[in-house]
């Protein structure tokens, strides 16, 4: 319901980002998958396409660190309220982030298979067309807070698709 203001918030972001491009995939039921287009008319990927736009936009403010390669590893709470993260890098450096407010966009858990066997079963033992850090880890962290978890059973799978398969 939100897709096309989130388009419109990236379009003022930076003029440069245009998905115009809807298309359904999937199994989804409407049309909500937004992309880029070269000037040939290719669709693009959005990944490949935004990150470095986007990267360039901050980089043009001068005062956003950004932080790659390092997993956050626990909320910090004040008040009940989120106020920043503690994170690791990739070398094993502790970094505290300190924040007006903490938003979670794990990637969900679609390739851990002990997290799919607890909230699907049925799904344990199937291939997924999921990133490989697709692990489920900001669950650890976020069940303390008492946070609400829903739709634990939509989990996305491929039957087509297996990870490092040359088939």
């Amino acid at each position: 319901e939100n897709s096309p203001d989130a388009i419109a918030w990236l379009g003022e972001l930076d003029p440069q980002i245009v998905l115009h491009n809807v298309a359904a995939f999937g199994g989804a039921s409407v049309k909500r998958i937004h992309r880029p287009v070269d000037e040939n008319g290719k669709t693009l990927s959005v990944g490949a396409y935004v990150v470095p736009l986007l990267k360039e936009n901050l980089d043009k403010r001068g005062n956003i660190e950004l932080l790659t390669n390092t997993t956050a590893t626990r909320i910090l709470m004040d008040n009940g309220a989120a106020v920043g993260v503690v994170a690791e890098t990739a070398k094993g450096a502790t970094v505290t982030v300190n924040a007006k407010a903490v938003v979670i966009t794990t990637g969900g858990f679609g390739a851990n298979l002990s997290m799919i066997g607890q909230y699907r079963p049925e799904l344990k033992d199937f291939h997924t067309s999921n990133h490989h850090g697709a692990t489920g880890d900001a669950f650890g962290w976020v069940a303390p807070l008492q946070a609400s978890l829903v739709l634990m059973d939509q989990i996305q799978i491929h039957p087509t698709g297996e990870a490092g398969s040359h088939l």
